[in-house]
């Protein structure tokens, strides 16, 4: 989450304060300081991580991709539309409610329950306010979708233990969908939250209403049941299909850099500051923040392919840091951003599934030009996303051609393979989690911004590729120092950046970020894959001097304290440990932690009802006008560059508009085919970079297509045409199979059509 504070929070500053002076509360009065309570109650279990046995048997692999658009007129992610006028009303009456609960001196576990009671109420009457066509709620609808998000699953076994990486299309993860979706497939595969590995792209063009926490609201729209409902089912449907994939299957694992398009966003300042505190203390001029080319550039790789021969592919996995924030703010599209079509561009080159996990991103950014002058790709432009994607994809290829000629690197058919969760809380000084994004003020943020008040790590160990899962925005200075402590080719743990520049008591304090405790030398791994947005959200974490030397929203989103990176970091080598074979891992916990799962299983029971809620609302979606669907309302024809939102494009396009069904079907396929003879062969099939798919509310849809960003070349005589297909609600319930949650009367009639052919030299192209 790469903005500042959104500018209306500036405007509710003066009704908190008055809030905070009718109650006569001050945040710092809670007692929150935490007792010894290993034996709690929930999932945590006494949260003891027992060594597993090394795992017997050859290694299988499922993999499965299922994609997840959602709905035309949602608001894309962080970036995508303006908020409406309703949106700052609404979020001041919301926050109004807020701030007694959080910020009033309770008790934590009463204030707990109240936070519960305040979200299953929100939740309600977010279920009533539902309505069919509206699929934007603070923000204004967005006006189609470029190139719709996917889930991809991995499923992994050997012998009796079973894991699963899983990468969601999302904006944020969160711990209730991470939830949600284990009971949704636990029973049928054995996998469970701890053996599920679900990370986020933190993709800023993905549809994010399914978050149920109010602190994201003011950035990706308000919480929509429906969404929630979908993206779980999505995320599960994935899963199910990998699982049901397993097979046997061969590891190779390779770690190179790749520093191409990145660039760090918070880069270099100048601050005045004390080596001291007091009043005579001199100030000095320092540095602070990071240069621009310090970054994590660690590119991991992970492919597997069938044990048996020919050695045919499964997928490929690889990790590497960067924000997904190529698209201008407004641009309106729901799109998969660089990490998707990286993915597609490699599947089209290597005829291989990837599957991209989000690294180190909480300080990485695509270049602004400032690396490299020829890379201007932050926040830019669709044609900009497309140089990126294919740069991207280029660094990508060449590392897998480099890992499969490398005979050193060979396939293991029984890697090393283990697994481990653990559930810890917050520092001894910010037992619970806290923000000062929202309010300005610290305060407490389980069902803020989190779920619970648990932050839970999880380590899978493949191979060489020790994965390490981090609920926030990992920066570089915290996953080097992770790397360092957990990985083989490291011989100092450390610490952080230090500008040459600086006096000697800055380099003193940046020496204090960090304890310096690593993993046993025969339980650390050659590459430590540090990956942020998975299992959950909590904000960001910066390195303790960057917490204490300036005020900055990285440093408000740092949920508990200054001492959080340690704190995660110190974690994560006592699980690796425990998971090796070291000695078995033991936490503490504070004596309302139990009041804090009890509510957690409310809300999860509330989650598990809306499924019914939502057959319900299914139901009642209108019928669509059947005798005007499927008909071509003009087109093919040539759109200029001139009459294109510069944010959606600067080259001309092909567009077609027709009647279709409402925004409450899934959004249609538009493929574009060239003529063969007296045969039609698709060359492309959007939505997609090259076809954005527009819709204007009122049943009349838009291709664009844009020839110059297509894959496939195409010649100026060659014929071609369009052909749309998709569904729309009819009003004969039985007409088809239909669907348990989508469309349970079986409603739902499939539509096509077909445009005349045309040239692009008879387009003047």
């Amino acid at each position: 989450m790469m903005l500042p504070r959104p500018p209306f929070y500036l405007a509710v500053a003066s009704l908190i304060f008055f809030i905070l002076a009718t109650a006569g509360c001050d945040s710092e009065e809670i007692d929150i300081h935490p007792d010894a309570a290993t034996d709690v109650a929930g999932d945590v279990g006494d949260n003891e991580v027992d060594p597993y046995d090394i795992a017997s048997g050859p290694l299988e692999v499922g993999y499965a991709r299922v994609a997840a658009p959602w709905r035309v007129g949602a608001k894309p992610g962080q970036v995508g539309t303006s908020a409406t006028d309703e949106m700052e009303s609404e979020l001041m009456s919301r926050l109004a409610e807020l701030v007694p609960i959080v910020n009033g001196g309770l008790p934590p576990a009463e204030m707990l329950e109240q936070m519960t009671q305040w979200n299953l109420e929100v939740f309600e009457e977010e279920l009533e306010a539902t309505e069919h066509g509206e699929y934007a709620r603070l923000f204004e609808p967005g006006l189609g979708i470029e190139q719709p998000p996917d889930v991809k699953a991995l499923v992994i076994r050997r012998g009796d233990l079973k894991t699963a990486v899983v990468r969601a299309d999302i904006y944020l993860m969160h711990e209730f969908i991470h939830r949600r979706v284990a009971t949704l497939v636990e029973a049928q595969t054995g996998l469970g939250r701890d053996e599920i590995f679900l990370a986020g792209t933190h993709n800023h063009s993905a549809a994010q209403p399914s978050h149920p926490s109010p602190g994201v609201w003011s950035l990706a729209d308000g919480f929509d049941p429906r969404h929630f409902v979908y993206i779980t089912h999505k995320i599960a449907d994935a899963l199910l299909a990998a699982d049901a994939d397993l097979q046997p299957a061969r590891l190779r694992a390779m770690r190179t850099q790749y520093d191409e398009v990145q660039f760090n966003i918070i880069g270099p300042s100048t601050i005045e500051m004390a080596p001291e505190t007091g009043a005579d203390a001199e100030r000095e001029t320092i540095f602070v923040g990071y240069p621009r080319d310090y970054f994590d550039a660690d590119l991991d790789l992970l492919y597997f392919d069938t044990a048996d021969e020919p050695h045919e592919p499964i997928a490929l996995v690889f990790s590497l840091g960067m924000h997904p924030e190529s698209l201008p703010s407004g641009h309106g599209l729901i799109s998969g951003d660089f990490p998707l079509h990286t993915e597609k561009h490699l599947r089209r080159r290597l005829d291989i599934p990837a599957m991209w996990l989000p690294g180190t991103l909480g300080d990485i950014e695509p270049d602004r030009a400032e690396n490299n002058e020829d890379h201007n790709f932050w926040r830019h432009s669709f044609g900009a996303l497309h140089q990126l994607s294919h740069t991207l994809a280029d660094g990508v290829e060449a590392a897998f051609t480099e890992m499969l000629d490398d005979p050193s690197i060979e396939p293991e058919l029984e890697p090393i393979f283990r697994n481990a969760t653990v559930d810890i809380g917050g520092t001894d000084d910010f037992p619970l989690p806290t923000t000062a994004y929202l309010m300005g003020i610290r305060i407490p943020s389980p069902r803020v911004l989190h779920g619970s008040s648990l932050i839970r790590l999880h380590a899978t160990r493949l191979g060489d590729a020790l994965l390490l899962g981090i609920p926030a925005e990992v920066t570089t200075d915290l996953s080097f120092n992770i790397k360092s402590r957990l990985g083989t080719d490291y011989d100092e743990v450390h610490q952080g950046y230090i500008f040459p520049e600086n006096p000697d008591w800055v380099a003193q304090r940046v020496a204090q970020n960090f304890s310096t405790t690593t993993a046993a030398p025969d339980h650390r791994a050659p590459f430590p894959i540090v990956t942020s947005m998975v299992n959950g959200y909590m904000g960001y974490i910066v390195s303790r001097w960057e917490y204490e030397n300036r005020e900055h929203y990285r440093m408000n989103m740092t949920s508990h304290g200054p001492d959080t990176a340690d704190h995660v970091a110190r974690h994560l080598v006592e699980l690796v440990d425990a998971m090796m074979g070291g000695a078995p891992m033991e936490v503490d916990y504070p004596d309302w932690l139990e009041d804090d799962l009890a509510g957690v299983d409310e809300l999860m029971d509330y989650f598990e009802g809306l499924e019914e809620e939502i057959v319900g609302l299914s139901r009642q979606i209108p019928a669509a006008d059947d005798e005007s669907i499927a008909a071509v309302l003009a087109g093919p024809q040539r759109l200029d560059a001139d009459a294109i939102d510069d944010r959606l494009a600067t080259i001309p396009a092909v567009t077609l508009h027709w009647a279709g069904a409402t925004a409450d079907s899934p959004p249609p396929t538009v493929i574009v085919e060239r003529a063969d003879g007296d045969d039609w062969h698709p060359i492309t099939r959007g939505p997609d970079l090259a076809t954005h798919l527009l819709y204007d509310g009122q049943q009349t849809w838009q291709a664009r297509w844009f020839p110059a960003y297509d894959p496939v070349e195409v010649l100026p005589d060659d014929e071609l045409r369009f052909r749309v297909a998709g569904t729309f609600r009819s009003d004969e319930p039985g007409s088809t199979d239909g669907h348990p949650i989508w469309d349970p009367d079986g409603a739902d009639q499939h539509y096509e059509l077909t445009s005349q052919p045309f040239t692009l030299d008879e387009l003047q192209f």
